[in-house]
């Protein structure tokens, strides 16, 4: 078993990550298959994304499905069928 705190979990700003200017999104990769020696077999990740108020995500696309649970604030996800209003406890899985 792994116990990890989040708040101890680096935290750097996703355009530091892409190297273009600051967007305002700071990004933890609390799970990946890093963590872990090799009986600890996955490939899956969980993180944790905050953005500053205000700032928007870009759109983009996975090649794989990923699951979302909003913790606070309010947002949205917009996608070829239109926008959906998200708040604290909903779940968004995207394939």
């Amino acid at each position: 078993m792994i116990v990890r705190k989040a708040d101890e979990v680096e935290a750097p700003d996703v355009g530091d990550i892409l190297g273009t200017t600051k967007l305002g999104i700071r990004i933890q990769w609390l799970i990946h298959n890093g963590v872990g020696d090799s009986s600890y077999k996955h490939n899956f990740a969980l993180r944790r994304f905050t953005l500053d108020p205000g700032v928007s995500y870009p759109l983009h696309h996975h090649k794989y499905v990923e699951a979302v649970y909003i913790l606070s604030g309010k947002g949205y996800f917009e996608t070829e069928k239109g926008r959906t209003e998200v708040e604290p406890g909903d779940v968004v899985y995207t394939a």
